[in-house]
């Protein structure tokens, strides 16, 4: 029986598996299974197929990228239609550089007392 069915057959209509990493390793980090309600199944013997499938659509989707800072999101299963909708969060570090022009006399001359 293919793994649509079985999740048919097992009342899920939603998977979501999701995903996180940086550095150069990441990988599946759990998998949710629900029904058509929106309340939560257990995939039993098939979450094992389900870490696969997220392990496969992470290694074959060219934006899932752990390098540097790393990513993270969701892979989201609506069973009936079989449609897989990825959600990428890229993590990234920024930086914002200003310039200013003073005088130096300007911070010089609180710090010098007048003898006077």
């Amino acid at each position: 029986m293919k793994l649509l069915e079985q999740l048919k057959a097992k009342g899920i209509a939603k998977v979501t598996i999701t995903f996180n990493g940086s550095g150069d390793s990441g990988g599946v980090d759990g998998v949710y299974c629900c029904d058509k309600d929106n309340k939560e199944v257990k995939a039993g013997e098939l979450e094992e197929a389900l870490f696969r499938l997220g392990r496969a659509v992470i290694d074959n989707y060219d934006n899932i990228d752990f390098n540097d800072e790393g990513c993270f999101g969701e892979i989201s299963l609506d069973v009936q239609s079989g449609k897989i909708n990825i959600e990428i969060n890229t993590r990234y570090v920024d930086y914002e550089t200003e310039h200013k022009e003073a005088r130096v006399e300007d911070y010089i001359k609180p710090c010098i007392s007048d003898p006077g």
